[in-house]
């Protein structure tokens, strides 16, 4: 069966798993697979700064663990792989070959591909809002295109929008965070 034909089939998270795909680039979206679009270097660049950044405030992981492109168990049809994730220290995922369990934090670096059209810009803010949805605490959107980062909040319906001048909050999840938004891009 061709890729094409297996992204038309409904797909349980179970049977995903199982799937070359799984570990090949692709996310289950509603059942469906979907392939995710491959980082260029500003979206890799702005990453491990955010990687770095964390691992300053907390070398010894002793609040949790970030990781990148992991697989998370977001409901019966939803595996999706945020750029980042943060776990508290007590919650961190087993070093297994499944998805982990829901973070506390996702983190989406938009890509060149999610402003080709509004209804690109729409899906990658849905994704945010699906990861709410699904029971993440905090979901970060950082769009290189403007410089800024959308902040979704469980329980709120509207994102809170940093410019440059502002600083990146871990919030509750993350005490004592703080990135000023400018580190991300330089």
């Amino acid at each position: 069966m061709t890729l094409r034909a297996r992204s038309e089939i409904e797909y349980t998270a179970a049977q995903f798993e199982n799937m070359t795909e799984y570990h090949n680039g692709y996310e289950l979206n509603d059942g469906r697979l979907v392939k995710k679009p491959r980082p260029n270097s500003e979206h890799s660049y702005i990453s491990l700064r955010l990687l770095r950044a964390y691992y300053r405030f907390d070398p010894d992981e002793q609040f949790g663990i970030m990781l990148q492109e992991i697989s998370i168990a977001a409901g019966e049809k939803h595996r999706p792989a945020p750029d980042l994730a943060w776990w508290r220290a007590n919650r961190k995922p087993a070093p297994e070959r499944k998805s982990a369990p829901l973070p506390d934090l996702a983190i989406e670096v938009w890509s060149p591909e999610d402003f080709d059209t509004k209804a690109g810009l729409e899906a990658a803010r849905q994704k945010l809002r699906n990861y709410l949805e699904a029971g993440v605490t905090l979901a970060w959107g950082i769009n290189p295109k403007n410089k800024t980062v959308e902040v979704y909040r469980i329980g709120e319906v509207k994102p809170t929008i940093l410019s440059l001048s502002a600083e990146l909050d871990g919030e509750n999840v993350i005490p004592s965070f703080r990135l000023e938004v400018s580190k991300l891009f330089e």
